[in-house]
């Protein structure tokens, strides 16, 4: 005689059940209950990338901060004098905005690495350990650059108001180190990108 099973899902205080009712041969019904819960301990098999573009909001958060950071350094860029029409306080406080934009990555960075390390085991870590250590270079790079570029634009603003407590010279002495620091940030950077690549091949199994 053909075998029949009926799976029936029901709701007990908030959890899910299922019945599986299976018609043997001499009529008679066996019934399996199982809980829902214990399936969802079940491991989930992500590619490292995909794992770390959704745990960690540094892949997010950059994507904004650097669209603000372009914008500013377009327009310090094309300041040939302070005695342009430059309204040098906003200009300044473009440079605090990024500045807190910036202590937010490296918080919410710190943040969600740790979180890593405690979720995960030696065998995860192992595959994205290479990612996690140049990503901590890129956001060290990133913060310092940033920093840089707000001491610019304070002292910019400060020259205005105080005139004399920054030269010409200075000033371009203090381009060249920011010119500097992102040539770094983009060697770092392209790096970072190279070791996320290496990421989808990296399979993690997460419960």
């Amino acid at each position: 005689m053909l075998k029949k099973t009926f799976i029936i899902k029901f709701l007990v205080v908030g959890l899910v059940f299922t019945l599986t009712c299976k018609q043997s041969e001499d009529n008679s019904v066996q019934i399996k209950v199982t809980h829902e819960k214990d399936s969802m301990n079940e491991e989930k098999v992500l590619s490292g990338e995909e794992y770390l573009m959704k745990n960690l909001r540094l892949m997010d958060e950059i994507t904004a901060l650097q669209e603000k950071w372009i914008a500013l350094e377009e327009e310090v860029f094309e300041i040939t004098s302070v005695t342009e029409d430059v309204d040098w306080k906003k200009l300044n406080e473009k440079g605090k905005f990024l500045l807190k934009g910036v202590t937010d990555i490296v918080v919410h960075y710190g943040e969600d690495r740790k979180k890593i390390y405690n979720v995960f085991d030696e065998e995860n870590l192992e595959k994205i350990e290479s990612f996690l250590r140049q990503s901590f270079i890129y956001v060290d790079v990133l913060q310092r650059t940033i920093i840089k570029l707000a001491i610019i634009t304070n002292r910019l603003y400060r020259m205005t108001v105080e005139p004399g407590s920054w030269s010409a010279r200075k000033y371009l002495k203090e381009l060249d180190q920011y010119k500097s620091l992102c040539d770094e940030y983009h060697k770092e950077g392209y790096k970072m990108n190279e070791e996320l690549e290496k990421m989808r091949n990296a399979t993690l199994k997460i419960k």
